[in-house]
């Protein structure tokens, strides 16, 4: 017993010493349905956040600390100043509620280690939005420091909530989880619940996890849309790979459960797939070497094969769905009425 307490007490020190915590710029996370800043310093660091809401001026944190994590106690649509001892930042940032009618999304996926810089390109173009999704593979190696700070300084770019998925290169997973969210959750912007499912688990328990999730928020009247980095339906490299095939046999809940939309990357291409009403696309373009596209394939309306990104406008049950390419010519355009 002695021998057991020891080896569980060293763990935390073990894992600390093998993935030390990165240094990155601040960002926005949105958890338990509250939105958090969360920004880490070499050694203890001074940090002033400053919020201006209505007129109203309001200081949230001014101390020192190595690690900052600040709740946001606030909803709608606020004005924001970051000062440390020796960088500033300003924006704008939307919290999301379900009060929020109308509100835009940056979608893409597949950066990893994106030495041509195209996600920083695909961040500028979408700075007008209000949050952002990336669908999975941030990094090439879950251990790379350089990759994961080249993503932090892109989502500090940004500079609004962010919301991720992961993707298989984010190995091992614990500086996923330690710095951006849980392998499986789900959040709410207006009319909307997004369901997020980790493309590692058995295609049997994604299949009980999201009955739970379209169960458990079933009263509240929202339309439900599914993020997970291995695509039901591909078009692509993946299509005939033996362990993706297996993540079709989710198809027929999907569509039973009555979900109209569902959200991918994995395959490094852009891909509008539709089966039985509902809606597969497919965002891997975000700067990972690129893939083919079989355009004869059951279902594929639309498909590119370069880098590519997509910007989503909701407004009440309607979304309207824009994809680009990096220069900012339109891919695909196209309505989801929910």
């Amino acid at each position: 017993m002695v021998r057991l307490l020891a080896a569980a007490l060293l763990i935390p020190t073990l894992v600390f010493s093998i993935y030390p915590f990165i240094n990155h710029p601040p960002i926005f996370l949105y958890q338990n349905d509250s939105v958090y800043l969360s920004t880490s310093f070499s050694s203890p660091t001074w940090l002033k956040i400053t919020l201006y809401k209505q007129g109203e001026v309001i200081t949230l944190i001014d101390g020192t600390s190595s690690r900052h994590k600040v709740l946001i106690p606030f909803e709608g649509r606020l004005e924001y100043t970051i000062t440390t001892e020796s960088a500033s930042w300003s924006g704008f940032l939307t919290v999301p509620s379900s009060d929020l009618k109308e509100f835009s999304i940056l979608v893409y996926g597949d950066t990893r280690n994106d030495h041509a810089g195209i996600q920083k390109k695909i961040v500028r173009f979408g700075k007008n939005t209000d949050f952002l999704i990336h669908l999975g593979d941030i990094a090439f190696t879950g251990m790379s420091d350089d990759e994961w700070i080249y993503f932090f300084d892109a989502m500090n770019e940004f500079g609004k909530v962010i919301f991720t998925v992961r993707g298989n290169h984010e190995i091992p997973g614990l500086r996923y989880s330690m710095y951006l969210y849980p392998n499986q959750y789900t959040f709410r912007i207006g009319d909307f619940r997004f369901i997020v499912l980790d493309s590692f688990d058995l295609v049997n328990t994604l299949k009980v996890k999201l009955r739970d999730f379209v169960q458990k928020y079933g009263s509240e009247k929202t339309s439900k849309i599914l993020l997970i980095h291995v695509p039901v339906f591909t078009c692509g490299k993946y299509r005939n790979d033996p362990q993706r095939l297996l993540f079709e046999d989710l198809h027929p809940l999907i569509r039973d459960l009555g979900i109209k939309l569902v959200l991918s990357s994995h395959d490094h291409n852009y891909q509008r797939i539709e089966r039985d009403g509902v809606t597969y696309l497919v965002f891997g373009g975000g700067g990972a070497p690129l893939y083919r596209v079989e355009k004869n394939c059951k279902g594929l309306i639309k498909s590119f094969e370069g880098h590519s990104f997509s910007i989503f406008h909701f407004s009440k049950k309607d979304l309207e769905v824009d994809v680009y390419d990096i220069e900012g010519g339109v891919i695909d355009h196209f309505w989801i009425h929910f």
